[in-house]
């Protein structure tokens, strides 16, 4: 279920959003919902049933413009990013 909201921003602020979310082939009010699902994602309010969060999942999964490797496993990729942190770490 959708609603309505009324914000106030500064013009500018709203003309560069427009610009980042046509870039981003989405509306302003989906890239505001992106932000606010994220931003409040902490806040544990009831357990959702596992379709919405696939739901959520599946609409969020084209906010990340990653191309991720192929033939590699999520658990490889997490080696692979600890591994590159600690090397910047111990520069």
């Amino acid at each position: 279920m959708t609603a309505k909201l009324t914000l106030s921003i500064d013009e500018e602020v709203i003309k560069k959003a427009k610009l980042k979310a046509k870039k981003e082939g989405k509306s302003l009010s989906a890239m505001v919902e992106d932000y606010l699902v994220f931003a409040s994602s902490d806040i544990k309010i009831k357990t959702k049933p596992k379709k919405e969060y696939a739901d959520l999942v599946n609409r969020l999964a084209g906010s990340l413009k990653v191309k991720l490797p192929k033939n590699v496993t999520d658990k490889e990729l997490i080696q692979q990013a600890i591994i590159e942190r600690y090397k910047r770490k111990s520069k």
